[in-house]
C-alpha cells in the first residue's frame, strides 16, 4: 500500500440471518455477494453488470471455482496455502492472497509482481458494520479488468475463513 491517498469501501452485512453482503462506495452500491444459504459454501457475486458463482469443492484438498454466471465457464481457481493462496485465471494471470496480520482478520491481494492491490479488513462482532477494502492509490476500481472479482472472491473467503474458525471454537 502507499503512504498517499487511497480509495476505501466498506462491506455491510444487509441481514444478519442471511450472508448477503454489499460493497458500497458512501452510498453507491459497487458489489453485492450473496451466499445461497446460511451454512453453504456456494455464493453469488454481482458488479457493475457481471456475475460470478464460487463455489468450495473439495475435502481435503479444498479449492474455489470462479464461474461466469452468464457463460458458466470456469474463469479462475483459487487454490488456499499457508496463511493465503493462490488465484489463477484460465488464461494465464494470477494473484495471491496473503494474510496482512496473522492474530486478526486482515488479508491482502497481491499481483504477479508482488505488488499489493487490495487489502481486506473484517470486524465480525455482532454489531459491526463487517468490514473494508482499500484499493491501492495509483490503481483506480476500474483500471484492473478483475478487480470486482478480486474484492469480491477476497471477502468471499475472509467470511468462509471467519466462518470455519467459528465452527472449531
Amino acid at each position: 500500500m502507499t503512504a498517499t491517498q487511497k480509495h476505501h469501501f466498506s462491506w455491510i452485512r444487509l441481514n444478519s440471518r442471511q450472508r448477503t453482503y454489499q460493497l458500497r462506495a458512501g452510498r453507491k452500491k459497487v458489489i453485492s455477494l450473496t451466499w445461497q444459504n446460511i451454512r453453504g459454501t456456494c455464493a453469488t457475486a454481482e458488479a457493475r453488470g457481471e456475475r460470478w458463482y464460487y463455489t468450495c469443492v473439495g475435502y481435503l484438498s479444498k479449492q474455489v471455482v470462479v464461474q461466469s454466471a452468464e457463460t458458466g465457464r470456469v474463469v479462475a481457481i483459487f487454490k488456499p496455502g499457508a496463511g493465503g493462496g493462490v488465484l489463477r485465471f484460465m488464461d494465464g494471470g494470477a494473484y495471491t492472497l496473503k494474510s496482512a496480520h496473522p492474530l486478526h482478520p486482515e488479508m491482502l491481494w497481491t499481483n504477479e509482481q508482488g505488488e499489493a492491490v487490495l487489502r481486506f479488513k473484517g470486524d465480525f462482532h455482532f454489531k459491526a458494520k463487517s468490514g473494508g477494502v482499500d484499493l491501492v492509490d495509483h490503481l483506480a476500481f476500474d483500471s484492473i479488468h478483475e478487480s470486482a472479482l478480486l474484492i469480491s472472491l477476497g471477502w468471499y473467503l475472509m467470511v468462509s475463513s471467519h466462518l470455519d474458525m467459528a465452527l472449531i471454537l
